[in-house]
């Protein structure tokens, strides 16, 4: 597939469907809760309250200020320090990718969400981004086929 329509793709609202997305978001979020149970610290509380209106991760698995600030709240809280605000700069944002705009809108988010990429800290266009994975795979394709065929994909 050319680079456009890859882009015409990520760009459409309705790409994905609204019941599978729904779905998904709500599976995952219940599966974190099994795991939290019996645990003191948890994030899936917050995630039930900051996902509408704020970027929670940049990428999987990198959490961003507002997860690690609203943790450490709890951490002072039982350690019985008492802390308001916790100052900081976002320093996993070095990477981030835009969510994609159907999952954007079928869970309802209201945040920032430009069609910019930024990989350590370098800005790309969608083009730009788009360019460089198709490049990533045509240079690593053995390795890209494990991983697929490793998860399952192919």
């Amino acid at each position: 597939q050319d680079v456009n329509s890859l882009i015409s793709k990520i760009n459409d609202e309705s790409y994905f469907c609204k019941e599978k997305v729904i779905e998904a978001f709500n599976d995952s979020l219940n599966t974190l809760k099994q795991r939290e149970k019996g645990l003191d610290l948890t994030v899936s509380d917050i995630i039930e309250k900051h996902a509408s209106k704020e970027k929670l991760f940049h990428v999987f698995n990198h959490p961003s200020l507002t997860i690690i600030s609203e943790l450490m709240k709890k951490i002072m809280i039982m350690i019985n320090i008492d802390i308001e605000e916790i100052k900081g700069s976002d320093t996993l944002n070095r990477t981030t990718y835009p969510v994609y705009s159907s999952i954007y809108k079928h869970l309802g988010f209201n945040f920032n969400n430009p069609h910019q990429y930024k990989i350590d800290n370098n800005e790309y266009s969608a083009v730009d981004y788009i360019r460089r994975i198709i490049g990533f795979v045509e240079e690593n394709k053995p390795i890209v086929k494990f991983n697929l065929e490793l998860n399952n994909y192919i």
